[in-house]
């Protein structure tokens, strides 16, 4: 397990830990997100946690909060990737680690959960990660096929600019609809 590893996992045994003495009224509802929420503020108060987002900075925290575990199971470039697109939604994130594991082939493995899917809502996600996953291939081929290696590099981090500005955009644009349409129902 590698160090950094270590010292998450601790942050996050703590919170538990404060939530169980009372310290931390983390209830109801909304309890696992109000946890995961602490974590990463807490995380970022961390030197990983600063690390984390000084390589990754376009990311939105809940993505750059798994890139520590992507790391630990993926095995190469393309698993990466993957695995971080998967991030990206709450429905496929908790894939990771415990579907994907570093055992197991990670992308045969979304393949074949993607074609055995029953559940409308999860499909209709693991559809759209692999479609920016496999744009994300073949940008990765075209840079990598034309680009010395430090112009390519440049271009990968603008492409992941890219992707984490237009994962911001819905989000805000399904955000306002919603509060719009709110507002139209009173």
């Amino acid at each position: 397990m590698i160090k950094g590893q270590i010292e998450l996992r601790q942050l996050l045994r703590q919170i538990f830990d404060q939530v169980r003495r009372g310290e931390r009224n983390i209830a109801g509802r909304s309890a696992q997100k109000k946890l995961e929420k602490t974590y990463r503020r807490e995380l970022w108060e961390t030197a990983d946690g600063k690390q984390l987002e000084a390589k990754f900075p376009d990311l939105p925290g809940q993505v750059r909060v798994m890139i520590p575990k992507i790391q630990s199971i993926a095995k190469s470039n393309r698993e990466f990737t993957l695995l971080l697109e998967l991030a990206k939604s709450a429905r496929t994130r908790n894939l990771i680690g415990s579907v994907l594991t570093r055992e197991v082939d990670i992308e045969d493995r979304v393949y074949s959960l993607y074609r055995r899917e029953k559940q409308p809502a999860l499909k209709k996600r693991l559809e759209q990660t692999l479609r920016r996953f496999e744009r994300a291939v073949d940008i990765d081929n075209q840079i990598s096929n034309k680009v010395p290696k430090g112009i390519r590099q440049i271009l990968l981090n603008i492409r992941y600019v890219g992707m984490a500005l237009s994962t911001i955009f819905v989000a805000n644009a399904r955000s306002s609809s919603a509060a719009a349409s709110r507002t139209r129902s009173k």
